[in-house]
């Protein structure tokens, strides 16, 4: 039986029961391995950084940068979180505005676990520090269909000037029953040094479910699509699956079964033209198919 499956404004002819080594093509490898648990990354022209779920006491979550197109290793740093919950950096993308002098736009972080914060930092032009420029924080937003009662990450739209929070209906992001996805909708904050941002019930301009799909890793938006990784190894991994949310739509309109991996899908980003994916720990880098930005 063959459905039509919209994803990536592409329409292609899927059976009902899909995802294999076809969906993935190892196209590139990390230049060196880390010493730290990968997880959520962000790519910027030729550039990816690479964050982790590692701790190192006061100094933060450890991360890396390389240039991919060179093939090599830029620097390290580390990335604080001020106190505010878990060192945790699950999802991660750049923003629009620059610092002054900076060859790169700000770095957007969304926590895990014991916070639903969005970290903005600014990175050194030499990959060897961060500082922290804005915490984007949810806690006054009420929980309920509008925005959900779990985990947050967050995705800027880098075209239009928005901000895109997924959460959970529910507050555990492994409660099966009941469960499902908030998509919520931002005007962008402008970046003012030091600020707590604290938003609203007033400053939700859109909300929408999109899909049951549990533990969720990193996501990535491009041209008015958002895709999201999700799933675990053992008890989660029947939600191992990479995700496609049509942001104009409000709906799920594509998801690739990533079970027969059988491995954490943990940073996804646009580099190159390609959509790409690593699974945890690991340096090959994977291109998706047939989804092409």
């Amino acid at each position: 039986m063959k459905r039509l499956w919209v994803v990536g404004g592409m329409f292609v002819m899927a059976g009902m029961a899909f995802g294999g080594p076809e969906d993935l093509v190892a196209t590139r490898t990390i230049p060196e391995a880390e010493k730290f648990v990968t997880q959520g990354a962000a790519s910027y022209g030729d550039i990816w950084i690479q964050g982790s779920s590692t701790r190192n006491g006061e100094k933060g979550m450890p991360a890396a940068a390389y240039d991919l197109k060179a093939g090599k290793k830029l620097g390290e740093f580390y990335l604080p979180m001020g106190g505010r919950g878990d060192v945790h950096c699950n999802a991660m993308c750049f923003g629009v505005e620059k610092p002054d002098g900076a060859n790169l736009p700000y770095l957007y972080v969304s926590q895990w676990n014991r916070g639903r914060n969005c970290f903005v930092y600014e990175v050194a032009n030499d990959f060897r520090s961060v500082k922290i420029r804005q915490v984007i924080d949810p806690a006054g937003l009420t929980a309920g269909n509008r925005f959900g009662a779990g985990p947050a990450d967050w995705a800027v739209d880098r075209q239009n000037g928005w901000l895109y929070a997924i959460s959970y209906k529910v507050a555990s992001p492994i409660k099966e029953e009941g469960n499902t996805q908030i998509v919520t909708k931002f005007k962008l904050p402008k970046i003012a040094d030091g600020e707590v941002v604290k938003l609203k019930d007033s400053d939700v301009l859109d909300s929408f479910e999109a899909g049951r799909l549990l533990v969720r890793q990193d996501c990535v938006l491009h041209s008015g699509k958002l895709y999201v990784l999700y799933g675990s190894t053992k008890r989660y991994a029947k939600y191992l699956a990479l995700q496609t949310i049509d942001l104009a739509a409000r709906k799920e309109t594509g998801v690739i079964d990533l079970k027969w991996k059988n491995e954490e899908p943990e940073s996804i980003n646009i580099f190159d033209g390609k959509l790409l994916v690593r699974f945890l720990c690991r340096r090959t880098l994977y291109a998706v198919q047939p989804i092409q930005p």
